[in-house]
């Protein structure tokens, strides 16, 4: 599985959404891929690790005007959403540690 948000962002060790996907019984890309907290990867490292899960940001939604949101209306980004399995974590879920954490890791396990 990996997180994917505007600008290339995704998680790694030590991060709470990493955690999150990792309790949900998935591997973190992120993690494997030497992320510690939160770090950018390339869409090309991305697209070639062909997850299973795609766990996108809320803002994922939000098309914008920035080049951070142009990475998640990628085309290549867009056929491995439709070729893959895809949950948008609100952030309510997945930025802090609490009650909420149970909601997002049974969100995740769902999608198993």
């Amino acid at each position: 599985a990996v997180a994917y948000s505007p600008n290339g962002m995704t998680v790694g060790r030590g991060a709470v959404l990493a955690e999150i996907i990792e309790r949900a019984g998935w591997r973190n890309l992120g993690s494997e891929l030497g992320v510690s907290g939160y770090g950018q990867i390339a869409l090309e490292q991305l697209l070639a690790a062909q997850p299973q899960l795609l766990v996108l940001d809320i803002t994922a939604e939000d098309k914008g005007g920035s080049i951070a949101h142009s990475y998640l209306s990628h085309p290549a980004l867009a056929a491995l959403a439709r070729k893959t399995r895809t949950v948008t974590m609100p952030p309510r879920l997945s930025e802090c540690v609490g009650p909420m954490t149970v909601d997002a890791i049974e969100l995740l396990a769902a999608q198993r």
